[in-house]
């Protein structure tokens, strides 16, 4: 593809959107950056595989922001960024043996962030319509472990069969439980290396960080808070990141100038919008994940059927 100024200055703009999203999102950027590089002009093939210089960078900045603010679980983390980034080396390497030049993994990409956007969204009407508007905020230090401390505010919504005192003593007792004890479970373990393989597989298949993967599994699977799920997932995401666009580079699909202008967007919109996460309500930022994956995969495939007609 041709390399002009225009392309140039677009290129730029899309970074600072996918700096944002990533931010906000937990996402690597590529589930915008991939069908506006299609729609710039690049070949299915270097769509999927140029957006990746721009995801390293925006973890980078990410991952900064928010472990100053205490939200990565590094306990998850060290299991799924390293197993994870070993398997989207293997995920790069199948994406050749798919037919189609790229384009059946582009639309495998719409399909998936689709069912995951609609899968929040039910989630979260399922949770509003089987949970009264009782909480338990719970800020404290368990009395009888002198050494527990809590990093962030847990709360729990109580169902519409509870009292308060029974939400107080189950949140109580949903605190005593840190991710870090949970992956002392086995199953737990399992569970952690399962998504590693599965989510860093689909991230090097597809030239994205799959972040729209790992926030509602970290939420869903872990516990975890959505805000911790996204600064979890930004560090994860830069790591799927390094492996697959090595494994593309070898390739020669990745377009490095179009790659570089983006990554030099990412940066300020990376940092202003993670500014805003830190400040944002959790359920807000749910219903807003939810509503963005489903309406960026009609988008994806739409870009990807208008720039393979003909």
């Amino acid at each position: 593809m041709a390399g002009g100024v225009l392309n140039d200055v677009m290129a730029v703009g899309v970074g600072t959107a996918s700096g944002a999203l990533s931010a906000v999102f937990g996402v690597g950027g590529s589930m915008l950056t991939t069908p506006a590089v299609r729609l710039i002009g690049a070949s299915a093939a270097a769509a999927v595989a140029t957006p990746l210089v721009a995801v390293i960078p925006s973890s980078i900045m990410g991952t900064i922001r928010y472990s100053r603010q205490g939200l990565v679980e590094w306990s998850l983390v060290g299991i799924i960024a390293p197993f994870g980034a070993l398997s989207a080396i293997g995920g790069a390497a199948m994406a050749y043996h798919v037919p189609g030049g790229g384009k059946l993994l582009m639309l495998v990409t719409a399909a998936m962030m689709a069912a995951t956007g609609l899968a929040m969204l039910r989630r979260l009407s399922r949770e509003h319509a089987a949970r009264a508007p009782v909480y338990a905020v719970i800020d404290f230090a368990v009395d009888d472990d002198p050494e527990f401390e809590l990093s962030h505010t847990h709360k729990f919504v109580a169902t519409t069969t509870d009292k308060r005192s029974d939400a107080v003593r189950s949140a109580g007792r949903f605190v005593r439980r840190s991710v870090e004890e949970s992956l002392d479970d086995t199953t737990q373990r399992e569970r952690a290396f399962l998504i590693a393989l599965v989510v860093g597989t689909v991230s090097g298949l597809l030239g994205l960080g799959c972040g729209f993967l790992l926030v509602p599994a970290f939420v869903t699977f872990f516990g975890l808070s959505f805000r911790r799920a996204i600064a979890s997932s930004i560090v994860c995401v830069g790591a799927f990141a390094l492996p697959a666009l090595a494994a593309h580079a070898s390739a020669g699909t990745v377009d490095w100038r179009l790659g570089i202008m983006m990554a030099i967007g990412v940066l300020p919109g990376s940092y202003f919008a993670s500014r805003f996460v830190v400040r944002a309500k959790e359920h807000h930022l749910q219903i807003a994940f939810g509503i963005f994956v489903t309406n960026l995969a009609i988008v994806f495939a739409l870009a990807e059927l208008y720039a393979s007609r003909g």
